[in-house]
């Protein structure tokens, strides 16, 4: 499998159970990166929002978490192939290891495109890395978000995408421990359809949410590529997607 290639970075995916899609480079366009000094990606998978923060704000130094061994080569492989590799570091290790460590580092902004299929959901996964990064048995909401509020500065803040049908579940999840949320957008694939996920931005601190939605392609079909994509999808990917 050949890397796939954005305008300023590459992405080797072939050692990586869950290859790239759509969720993971919307969350990395759509996560507020800035005035962040330090980032920490959970469950980094390839790396792409590593990379995607390290392009978009040049002073970040970015942190990723990865349980699975291989996952975690190929994102140290991706960074070190990267314009950016001295502020970029995969480390194979848990986040609930990671956070008991006792040389851990405090940070600004936390990202993560979590696991979310409940366990034994979805049995026609059999591959165990593939189960790993799609199922929460690893890696609870309640896990990450007790485990991200020791991590986070006090005027720090979590970014998340979750589906849907999943997302009211997660957000009682975060009430009950004492997050609030910031910036909630719904995405819809398409205009006419429902939306299918939510992007979420977490904070610490008594906030008023700002409610948004991004439809990410035209209704109608067209002849070119780069007019099937709504004017807010192109805005948010334009420094990243050959296409547009």
């Amino acid at each position: 499998m050949p890397p796939f290639r954005f305008k300023q970075f590459s992405v080797a995916q072939d050692r990586c159970a869950m290859k790239l899609g759509t969720d993971g480079v919307l969350l990395g366009a759509w996560a507020r990166v800035a005035p962040a000094v330090a980032i920490l990606d959970i469950g980094t998978g390839t790396g792409v929002l590593a990379l995607m923060a390290a392009q978009r704000n040049p002073k970040v130094v970015v942190h990723a978490v990865e349980l699975d061994a291989a996952a975690a080569a190929q994102a140290q492989q991706n960074f070190r192939n990267s314009p950016w590799a001295t502020r970029l570091t995969a480390i194979h290790q848990s986040l609930q290891a990671y956070c008991t460590a006792p040389l851990r580092t405090s940070y600004d902004c936390l990202i993560s495109n979590p696991p979310y299929y409940p366990p034994q959901q979805h049995s026609a996964i059999q591959a165990p890395q593939r189960a790993l990064a799609r199922q929460s048995q690893a890696l609870r909401a309640n896990d990450l978000l007790a485990h991200a509020a020791r991590l986070l500065q006090p005027q720090g803040w979590l970014s998340l995408i979750l589906p849907v049908r999943e997302h009211h579940a997660w957000l009682e999840t975060a009430q009950n421990l004492g997050w609030w949320v910031r910036r909630h957008t719904l995405v819809c694939p398409r205009a006419g359809k429902a939306a299918n996920r939510c992007l979420l931005e977490f904070c610490r601190y008594p906030t008023t949410t700002e409610r948004q939605t991004l439809v990410l392609r035209q209704a109608a079909p067209t002849t070119h590529p780069h007019d099937a994509y709504t004017a807010d999808f192109r805005t948010l990917h334009q420094d990243f997607l050959y296409f547009l």
